[in-house]
């Protein structure tokens, strides 16, 4: 069995240490202990009071043959009484009984041992039963709520009210030969009360203190589900428009391509109809023309071919397979250059990049989207794309002089076609830059704006997901 030293050893190391709790906390445990100690001293003082006047009859029937023991508890009825009813009174004024709360209990409470002290010492001396039946006396300020010096004070001032207050009415016991160990016997029990009075005061600090502190990360979690509910709700309304821009997006270059098919192809196809038949009419009649026919024909297919390659290099690009992201990008720069006439000029730090496939398909389309909002909303005349690999990232840079984004947003909701789409292409771009793992940083002024990605070169490719912060 192991001994209960070690255990008695921490619990008294625990309760000398000095509270070392930040201000506020020890400025609200303090408020807190003064209403409990308001509250439990009412209950108390109350409770005494009653009793007074209940017993007060039923001390005839107890000491029915002993005047002097009447005469005595009558006399300190008449004396407490009182100075409980004003102690009530007092403290249950608004204000002023908190404020003043330990001084007017305190006071009570010494008042009243004060009292019995004077009044009981006329049934006789140390020798008497009811003198050592107060050794109880300094528990009464047990449920008191106040550090080890006060609390050492206040027993220290129940001691000498009781003892002080029964040798000023009869110094005469002061000779008496039980004397030294009535002192000590009180002494003793005045140290058994501050300690259990203290035990109690640190049971109850730390149980505030971890209710505080519960509290507080009650109020700490509740503020952080509000505000992830609130960032939740905002990645679904996102994640929404981008569907359904996606959706729009989707439909307008079906639209493009079929309008494309049927109105180059479908001339080209029917021209090279055309042909054929002239052929066929003047087979034998006229070579001359069947040249002239077979000549067209093989222009209709070579722009057949064209057509379907522009739009096999729009939908994916041959070159980003084929040489890479660099040139890749350096193409989309170009061709997007001559469509448009905006110097779009482009660098590579190095010149040669190896990018994972995914990394590069993302990189790409995220820069096709900031080349098409600068040439549609910004109306930048400058475009400057830098692509640099560093330190196992990849960054890529879209720098224009066009408008800011700001007075880009105004412009776009001048126009009411345009504001169902505002922003999607931006939230686009980033959730392209999340899905392996990079971010978008804007930064846009009053003029230009700059775009930056930053990818890791080894991407954790996952799926378009709606938790964590927009970059």
């Amino acid at each position: 069995m192991s001994s209960p030293l070690p255990t008695i050893r921490r619990l008294v190391a625990a309760s000398l240490e000095p509270d070392r709790s930040p201000p506020e906390d020890q400025a609200a445990f303090r408020e807190f202990a003064r209403d409990k100690t308001l509250a439990i001293g009412r209950v108390m003082t109350l409770v005494i009071f009653v009793s007074a006047l209940v017993f007060w009859p039923i001390d005839y029937f107890w000491f029915p043959n002993d005047p002097v023991v009447q005469r005595a508890v009558s006399l300190w009825r008449f004396a407490a009484l009182p100075i409980m009813g004003v102690t009530l009174l007092v403290t249950s004024i608004p204000g002023f009984g908190r404020r003043h709360a330990y001084k007017l209990l305190m006071g009570c409470a010494l008042a009243c041992v004060a009292t019995l002290s004077f009044f009981l010492s006329e049934i006789g001396g140390i020798e008497q039963p009811w003198f050592h039946a107060a050794l109880l006396m300094p528990f009464c300020v047990l449920p008191v709520q106040t550090p080890l010096r006060w609390r050492a004070l206040l027993e220290l001032a129940v001691l000498v009210a009781w003892l002080g207050t029964y040798f000023l009415r009869h110094p005469e016991y002061l000779d008496h030969v039980f004397l030294p160990s009535a002192i000590a016997s009180f002494s003793f029990s005045a140290i058994m009360a501050t300690a259990c009075g203290h035990a109690i005061y640190v049971l109850v600090r730390s149980n505030f203190y971890q209710a505080r502190a519960l509290a507080l990360r009650n109020v700490d979690l509740t503020r952080d589900n509000e505000s992830l509910a609130d960032q939740l709700a905002v990645r679904l309304d996102e994640v929404r428009r981008l569907t359904a821009h996606m959706d729009r997006t989707r439909d307008d270059e079906r639209r493009r391509i079929a309008h494309e098919l049927h109105d180059e192809l479908g001339q080209l196809v029917t021209a090279m109809r055309l042909d054929v038949d002239r052929c066929h009419r003047n087979l034998e009649a006229d070579l001359a023309k069947v040249r002239e026919a077979l000549s067209r024909l093989s222009e209709s297919v070579d722009g057949q071919a064209s057509l379907v390659h522009r739009i096999v290099e729009e939908l994916r690009p041959k070159v980003l397979d084929d040489l890479g992201l660099v040139a890749a990008a350096e193409w989309l720069c170009n061709l997007l250059a001559k469509k448009s006439g905006v110097d779009i000029p482009f660098r590579a730090e190095p010149a040669v990049i190896d990018a994972p496939p995914e990394v590069a398909s993302a990189l790409y389309r995220v820069l096709q989207e900031a080349l098409n909002n600068a040439l549609k909303h910004a109306r930048a005349r400058t475009i400057e794309v830098t692509l640099r690999e560093s330190a196992g990232t990849l960054t890529l840079i879209v720098s224009d002089d066009g408008l800011g984004l700001a007075a880009a947003k105004a412009r776009a909701s001048a126009r009411p076609a345009k504001v169902a789409s505002g922003g999607l292409g931006l939230i686009g771009m980033r959730e392209r830059a999340r899905a392996v793992g990079g971010t978008v940083l804007l930064h846009s002024e009053q003029r230009g704006t700059r775009v930056e990605v930053v990818v890791p070169m080894s991407a954790d490719v996952r799926p378009l997901a709606i938790e964590g912060q927009i970059a």
